[in-house]
């Protein structure tokens, strides 16, 4: 599985680049909810809307190997 961005504050959340959240960890899908009138994620017990996320979201660096 390729990832392009990960959340900082929980690391093992990561995003593909066709914008799908997984769990690296246990290799799970996270499902995109809505929670009222919000749709989000719920990361480690605590939801966390869309927009929210966008401020943490960091790219992920890809270091060449020669091997």
């Amino acid at each position: 599985m390729i990832y392009k961005w990960k959340i900082d504050f929980a690391e093992q959340y990561k995003l593909t680049p066709d914008g799908v959240m997984y769990n690296s960890l246990t290799g799970r899908k996270i499902k995109k909810t809505v929670n009222g009138y919000s749709v989000g994620y719920w990361i480690a017990g605590k939801f966390y809307t869309c927009a929210r996320l966008r401020s943490h979201l960091l790219r992920i660096k890809y270091n060449k190997s020669p091997f």
